[in-house]
């Protein structure tokens, strides 16, 4: 809390210029301290200070499409998912066409597209041809450097293959790249618990369940994210122990 008050109290001085407040170091902090009182607050107030200031920020842009998605990903309506992550994609793609040859701007572009996706149904999004700005976006942060976000890359085109309806789903490719993100960082507690659904989907439920013990093995370095996830945990365990 002692952390997110100084934040907070520093904040304005990025209205008034001065240089040693670092905007993008700023957002790292309140974005690791997104779950105590007054961060979401602090986030979204220092977002619009410095894009007023600085719209061609490239590092205060990707992170503002990294809150963008957190929200989206955590809205309690699939209209406000999709709002959100409308924002979340423009404040990406502005990153994206600043540094084209950086990954964090394509790969936080491609989450937004997913998350906004997601609101208006994958069916709707399909139909929007939506799908090919998705990996537009996904492969070239791939291509770029696929370890961004502890394997994010990897976990998002898992999730992607996975998602898909019937027949374009495609468990095996899943897998793969679940796997990739998995083995390199096995910290990432989301793309542990995404392979544990791929898993159970394609019938391996004791692979799945191990997945899964994984996936609640502890917060490790990211306590939002895990406490995010523990409710989803909890409802794949179920149905892999009705299905064992």
């Amino acid at each position: 809390m002692r952390l997110l008050a100084c934040l907070l109290i520093a904040a304005p001085a990025l209205a008034l210029g001065q240089e040693a407040a670092d905007p993008a170091k700023k957002l790292d902090a309140l974005f690791d301290a997104r779950t105590q009182p007054g961060a979401d607050q602090a986030q979204d107030k220092l977002l619009a200070e410095t894009l007023k200031a600085q719209p061609d920020n490239f590092e205060v842009l990707w992170r503002g499409a990294r809150w963008k998605a957190w929200q989206a990903d955590g809205a309690p309506s699939a209209k406000q998912k999709s709002a959100i992550a409308k924002e979340g994609w423009a404040l990406a793609d502005r990153a994206r066409k600043l540094k084209p040859d950086d990954a964090q701007g394509h790969y936080w572009a491609a989450s937004n597209v997913g998350l906004y996706s997601q609101g208006i149904g994958i069916l709707n999004a399909l139909g929007e041809g939506i799908e090919g700005k998705f990996n537009e976006r996904l492969d070239r942060a791939i291509q770029l450097d696929p370890t961004i976000d502890r394997g994010g890359p990897w976990m998002l085109k898992g999730r992607y293959h996975y998602e898909l309806p019937w027949p374009m789903r495609d468990l095996k490719k899943s897998r793969a790249m679940l796997e990739k993100a998995t083995a390199r960082f096995p910290q990432n507690l989301r793309a542990q618990f995404y392979l544990a659904e791929t898993l159970h989907k394609d019938g391996k439920h004791a692979e799945a369940k191990a997945a899964l013990l994984k996936a609640k093995a502890g917060p490790g370095n990211d306590p939002a994210e895990f406490k995010r996830i523990g409710a989803m945990v909890a409802k794949v365990e179920a149905e892999i122990m009705r299905a064992r």
